[in-house]
């Protein structure tokens, strides 16, 4: 892959510096993306034309630049610096300039590549492999310098840093020097990049670091009791004591109100209720609190009223059933 470690890549536009050392005729690579223009600075340069080797893949091989009818695409140099915009480059994913002559020292061209229908570069993303370190095996051991290296597409090859079939970092070894992009399902302990293990079952052979379970342990699953009418009444104590009413069902033969009362006994006539529901004659009505209820601090009586915003106790013509705790 092409090493372009001078290119500042942004969403439409890349720019870089491309050089022929002292003595060469061919620059360095520059990885356009596929863009759409592409404009270049030529400084002073002792070569009466340049012309230009270009990909049409990351994989393709670098080939001589022609026009259609097949002639090498050629630009005059002049004896100063110009910029020049090269329409032939457009499209292409990197390109090479080559002089006609070998150069009597440094020769380094500015390059901007812009245009929104730039194609994926792979270079865009980039991992280093520290000196004497690998990532996978086919890529081999580094020398003796850091190198800058290209992260490859996933799927791309057998192996690789992104390859979705890659081995896993072995467990319970020491932090590397470099990162495994390729390791997934892995803790880092402070000390050791380990397996996950399961917040279940039986964990795996070696030193790991267990998965934390997210739900909590001292949740309580709370079944709600149920006291129902046996016959027609005015009214029933649910609960002697403080509870929460999570919901009731109720229907009676008249036009009236049902009200809860936060007591331990039926309350006397006049008392305004805790809650007060509507009823109509023969149409039985549910009410529910959700899973949280609501809270009675004394205790819960349901009774029927013939007004609503007090309690005038009705006949014993209604059936409750109603769910508290």
């Amino acid at each position: 892959m092409v090493d372009q470690p001078s290119v500042k890549q942004q969403r439409s536009r890349a720019r870089g510096t491309m050089t022929i050392l002292s003595g060469a005729t061919d620059s360095d690579e520059f990885i356009s993306g596929g863009r759409s223009a592409v404009l270049i600075h030529v400084p002073t340069i002792t070569s009466a034309a340049l012309t230009f080797k270009v990909r049409v893949s990351a994989d393709d091989d670098l080939t001589l630049l022609t026009d259609m009818s097949g002639t090498t695409v050629t630009i005059p140099t002049s004896t100063g610096a110009f910029t020049r915009m090269v329409p032939l480059l457009s499209g292409y994913y990197s390109f090479q300039i080559i002089a006609d002559n070998a150069q009597g020292s440094d020769r380094t061209f500015y390059v901007t590549a812009v245009g929104d229908n730039a194609t994926p570069v792979i270079s865009d993303i980039e991992a280093t492999i520290v000196s004497g370190s690998t990532l996978t095996a086919n890529q081999g051991t580094q020398g003796s310098t850091a190198s800058p290296w290209f992260v490859e597409p996933v799927g791309t090859a057998s192996s690789g840093p992104l390859n979705p079939n890659a081995a896993v970092m072995a467990d319970n070894i020491a932090l590397p020097t470099t990162t495994e992009v390729g390791a997934v399902n892995q803790v880092y302990d402070g000390t050791n990049l380990d397996l996950m293990r399961s917040a279940v079952g039986a964990a795996a052979t070696g030193v790991g670091v267990a998965g934390v379970a997210l739900i909590p342990t001292n949740l309580a699953v709370t079944t709600p009791l149920v006291i129902a009418s046996t016959a027609a009444e005015a009214s029933h104590v649910i609960k002697g004591s403080a509870g929460t009413l999570y919901g009731f069902v109720a229907e009676s033969t008249v036009t009236q109100f049902i009200q809860i009362y936060d007591s331990t006994t039926l309350p006397a006539d006049a008392v305004v209720p805790f809650l007060t529901v509507a009823i109509t004659a023969n149409v039985p009505v549910a009410v529910q609190f959700g899973d949280l209820g609501i809270r009675c601090a004394t205790g819960i009586v349901i009774g029927n009223s013939t007004t609503y915003l007090t309690k005038t106790i009705g006949a014993a013509n209604t059936l409750f059933n109603v769910q508290y705790e």
